[in-house]
């Protein structure tokens, strides 16, 4: 009887160890920084004396809202807003239709479930250098075939400019997204 309560809590033990990583990796990975930064928001800080914290409420809210005279603020959610809203549409959209196609077998289907997954693949580092590239202002492939094809007749700085830089970073977004959603 004594050797099957020791098996009982070795086995228990071990289940405890095994599921531990799971339980602490979100703890520490998700949740405290989502209460940590919670709680800043209610802090002064000041950067040259990182140990003079001090709670200041509503404060922080209050000159957001408040004093927020250059519209940094109201600018920065609006983009944010055409951000989410113009890629999830395209990604949903275009990545269903494209998931319907994969279904189907036809010639090339297997080249092109390929290209389909090839963003899902690729390090987002290394896709944010070759979009980088794609929109470069000078030498970019993307300025290159359109000065080809006489749609612009001088190079665009895609990235340099804010009339474009937002809407080329959503472009680079939709196509590494795509493989994502409709999975």
């Amino acid at each position: 009887m004594k050797q099957t309560s020791k098996l009982k809590m070795r086995r228990a033990r071990f289940i405890f160890i095994m599921v531990l990583p799971a339980i602490l990796f979100p703890m520490v990975f998700t949740y405290y920084p989502m209460i940590k930064g919670s709680l800043m928001a209610f802090q002064s800080y000041n950067l040259m004396n990182v140990k003079n914290i001090k709670w200041v409420g509503l404060e922080n809210f209050s000159k957001l809202f408040a004093h927020n005279t250059s519209n940094t603020f109201y600018s920065t959610m609006l983009n944010t807003v055409k951000w989410v809203e113009i890629s999830l549409f395209v990604q949903f959209t275009v990545g269903f239709a494209m998931a319907l196609l994969l279904k189907k077998k036809f010639k090339g289907s297997s080249l092109y479930q390929g290209l389909i997954f090839f963003p899902w693949a690729v390090s987002g580092f290394i896709i944010g250098i070759m979009w980088r590239w794609m929109f470069n202002g000078t030498s970019g492939v993307i300025n290159d075939l359109l000065m080809r094809i006489h749609l612009i007749s001088q190079p665009v700085g895609w990235l340099a400019s804010k009339n474009t830089a937002l809407y080329s970073c959503i472009i680079a977004n939709i196509w590494y997204g795509i493989p994502f959603l409709p999975l």
